[in-house]
């Protein structure tokens, strides 16, 4: 049995260094992809077996490359046919080219054999560059061969017309050289039409609006053509369509041996030869020839390009400075519109607009007429005395004036003048405001300051008159806090008096036996002193609130509820009262002051006093809430009371809001409660407490900005 296991274990190994033999590496492979075994020659790993026996393949080979490999392993386990996959890997800073086969072993393995075929890949892609390169110059011979074949025939026809070319070339420029402008067209269409033997012709160019202009249209042409619309510049819209826009815009020359039509009292042609004159790859004019007594052929063709190719560089110069005279004229012309236009605006504005020198004197170069107005110093007074800038101000704002236009000029700004001026003949005194800005130049140097002075008299007395009325308002302001603190003093006074003598009242009726009636007064008027004393108290809060003078801090919401529902207990102890708060903390911080309590004491007083049920139940929820990116604490108080019609919810928190005959009023109480929510930039609403019908109560509902 030892025997047959050392033969078994001797054969495993043989069978291992068969395998090391072959330039191929065979791998077990999992249904998951994992690496189980591999057999061959360790050398031709690129990595040792433990770093990747027992991996997955999704772990070691790249995304793209480990999801085709995955596919082939999906689809062998599927079909068990055998598949093939080609992939290229980057290793060691190189592209190796691979070759890999997977083949069905059983439900849970299979093999993968891969060879390296990167030498094969490469030397297949360097016979693909050969290939190419064959290709290639097979290509560029042939055409060598073409091309000389072409040269050839082209010599022939140039060696016919080359003494021919040189005796029109020169006449030509003998044209262009001595001939003007007016004449030159026409001699150039001579010469041409006589070599090449033609009745009619055209020598034309396109005007920077792609107009064809024909200066030279034969003369005879002129006289036999009587279309109505005889016209020697031709818009683009009707040169396009018909032939002379085919040459233009193939850019080639076109010839045709044949009638064709034309407009009605047009010169009948029998023949047609036009070529375009290009120059820097542009169709800058066209030469246009007809009715020769024989048909044109290339030789034709070939003179014309070549007379084309000669008037193409001296026509763009000619039509170039044609342009810029054209340019330069209309430029003349708009400057001198633009000018006038200026000098209108100038003389027009309300405003001065000035130029003048960096120097202590403000030495002006340009001043408009609007500165004689105010002054009484004219453009020329400036220009002939170099003081008239500061002669022209109020002697109080001279010195100060000059001083700062120094310092700009020194500090190289902008800056902004208010001084007064002063007629030399009325002594009419204007404010003025001076903005100028610096110009420099290539150096970095100031060259003048360009300015606009404005005429702020108006603008200054009414600042003043606002001064004044600020002044009287202060006055009257401080005037009415002292006659509003007096009476509430002397008020106040009036209630404690008329508290004392209640309180009084009401210990002699322990001695004494009043009446029923007599009993009622005496509560009626401690009612009444209560409510007199908190209006007076609401007054003074809200004259407080309205004069701004109020500071937040971060304030314990759930405290002061606290506090407020157990003073509102207090103050109707004879009244049930079921309170109950739900807030999602047990301390939210909200910005207020000291005034949050009132708030709170006023929504709750109402929820008691205008409520007719045995038991006042008032809910309130405390939350937090996020309006337009604003984090809000929002307060919510739900009574049982008598509710507020939708007609008064409008009115409710104005403070001269007048109750109405059968209804119970609010008094100030909801104008303060308004101003302190006002005064911590928050909100308030008040809704029906069951939607459509406010008999059943009411539902404040506050937003008071959260302390952070």
């Amino acid at each position: 049995m030892i025997d047959q296991d050392y033969k078994l274990q001797d054969i495993r190994n043989l069978f291992h260094k068969s395998f090391e033999a072959f330039p191929d590496l065979i791998f077990l492979v999992s249904h998951d992809g994992t690496y189980l075994d591999y057999l061959g020659n360790e050398k031709n790993l690129f990595v040792p077996p433990k770093e990747f026996i027992g991996k997955k393949i999704t772990d070691i080979m790249p995304k793209n490359i480990s999801k085709l490999q995955m596919n082939a392993i999906r689809k062998t386990f599927e079909t068990k046919q055998i598949q093939d996959l080609e992939l290229s890997i980057p290793i060691r800073n190189e592209t190796r080219y691979f070759e890999s086969r997977f083949v069905y072993f059983s439900k849970e393995l299979l093999t993968v054999f891969v060879r390296d075929i990167t030498k094969r890949k490469l030397a297949e892609q360097k016979l693909t560059i050969f290939r190419e390169k064959l290709i290639t110059f097979n290509e560029k011979l042939e055409q060598m061969i073409n091309d000389r074949t072409r040269e050839l025939k082209a010599s022939e026809i140039s060696l016919r017309k080359s003494k021919l070319d040189l005796e029109i070339k020169n006449q030509i420029s003998n044209v262009f050289l001595t001939v003007p402008d007016e004449k030159m067209y026409g001699e150039v269409l001579s010469i041409i039409l006589k070599t090449l033997k033609s009745k009619f012709g055209i020598f034309g160019y396109l005007d920077e609006n792609e107009n064809l202009v024909e200066p030279s249209l034969t003369e005879n042409v002129w006289e036999k053509c009587v279309i109505e619309d005889k016209r020697m510049v031709f818009p683009k819209k009707l040169w396009a369509k018909n032939i002379y826009g085919r040459v233009i815009n193939e850019k080639k020359s076109v010839y045709v041996n044949k009638f064709f039509n034309v407009p009605e009292g047009h010169v009948p042609i029998s023949n047609f030869l036009g070529s375009p004159i290009i120059y820097d790859n542009k169709v800058i004019g066209i030469l246009i020839v007809s009715n020769k007594e024989t048909d044109y052929e290339e030789y034709d063709v070939k003179i014309l390009e070549s007379i084309s190719n000669l008037i193409a560089p001296i026509l763009s110069i000619r039509l170039e400075r044609d342009s810029i005279e054209n340019i330069r004229q209309r430029a003349e012309q708009k400057l001198k519109e633009s000018e006038e236009k200026y000098r209108h605006l100038v003389e027009n504005i309300p405003d001065t607009i000035y130029s003048a020198l960096p120097d202590e004197t403000g030495t002006t170069i340009f001043m408009s007429n609007r500165w004689k107005d105010w002054t009484g110093y004219s453009p020329e007074d400036f220009y002939k005395d170099h003081e008239t800038w500061p002669k022209s101000m109020h002697h109080e704002d001279r010195d100060g004036t000059i001083k700062k236009y120094i310092d700009a000029f020194k500090e190289k700004t902008e800056y902004t003048l208010e001084y007064r001026v002063v007629h030399k003949d009325s002594g009419e005194i204007r404010y003025v405001r001076d903005r100028g800005v610096p110009l420099f130049d290539e150096k970095g140097y100031i060259s003048r300051f360009d300015g606009v002075v404005s005429d702020i008299t108006e603008n200054k007395e009414a600042e003043q008159s606002i001064r004044k009325s600020k002044e009287k308002y202060e006055e009257a302001y401080n005037r009415m806090i002292f006659y509003q603190d007096l009476i509430a003093h002397d008020i106040n006074n009036v209630l404690n008096v008329l508290n004392i003598s209640s309180e009084l009242l009401s210990r002699y009726k322990k001695d004494y036996e009043f009446g029923k009636d007599v009993n009622n007064e005496i509560n009626r008027v401690k009612v009444q002193v209560d409510k007199g004393a908190n209006l007076i108290r609401n007054i003074r809060k809200l004259s407080k609130l309205e004069d701004g003078s109020n500071i937040l801090e971060a304030i314990d919401v759930n405290f002061i509820m606290e506090k407020s529902i157990e003073f509102t207990k207090k103050v109707f102890r004879q009244r049930k009262i079921n309170c109950k708060v739900e807030s999602v903390e047990k301390h939210l911080i909200v910005k207020a002051n000291e005034l949050l309590s009132d708030l709170f004491e006023n929504i709750l007083n109402n929820a008691v006093k205008y409520n007719d049920n045995q038991t006042v139940d008032i809910l309130i929820k405390i939350d937090k809430k996020i309006k337009e990116k604003e984090r809000y604490i929002k307060i919510e108080f739900n009574d049982n009371g008598i509710g507020i019609s939708d007609t008064r919810k409008p009115t409710i928190f104005q403070k001269r809001f007048i109750k109405e005959k059968y209804s119970k009023g609010m008094g100030l109480g909801l104008s303060l409660v308004k101003k302190i929510i006002q005064s911590y930039c928050g909100i308030i609403k008040v809704k029906n407490r069951i939607k459509g019908d406010y008999t059943k109560g009411s539902r404040f509902i506050i937003y008071i900005p959260e302390a952070l």
